[in-house]
């Protein structure tokens, strides 16, 4: 317990990173060379998130920890949904695709999905 107090208390996640690297090179130890492993495959910007999310929680009610999650949630599935929506667009109406598919049915397609969707 005194390990992960010790690396776990730190202020950012590079600190708690690097607390971990110094440590592992005094102790071999299985849980930290995982721990440290798994901090370094995940997200940057998630880790930060969370660290920031747990800070906040410990002085918080639960529900409150659960709007907060939920909203952090929907703030992230929003980003990627929108990223997907946009790349899918783009991959159906660039001027390339349309330019090689002009046939009476793509095109009728197409002006068909523009209609619903204005």
């Amino acid at each position: 317990m005194k390990i992960i107090n010790r690396c776990f208390s730190r202020r950012t996640i590079e600190e708690i990173i690097s607390t971990l690297e110094s440590k592992a090179l005094d102790k071999k130890d299985d849980w930290i060379s995982s721990t440290i492993q798994s901090l370094k495959k995940a997200s940057p910007t998630s880790l930060k998130i969370s660290l920031r999310s747990i800070r906040e929680g410990r002085l918080q009610g639960v529900g409150s920890c659960l709007v907060r999650e939920y909203r952090m949630a929907c703030h992230v599935l929003k980003g990627e949904f929108s990223k997907d929506v946009h790349e899918v667009e783009y991959a159906i109406f660039q001027p390339p695709i349309l330019l090689h598919y002009k046939t009476d049915t793509f095109t009728a397609g197409i002006q068909s999905h523009i209609h619903r969707q204005g």
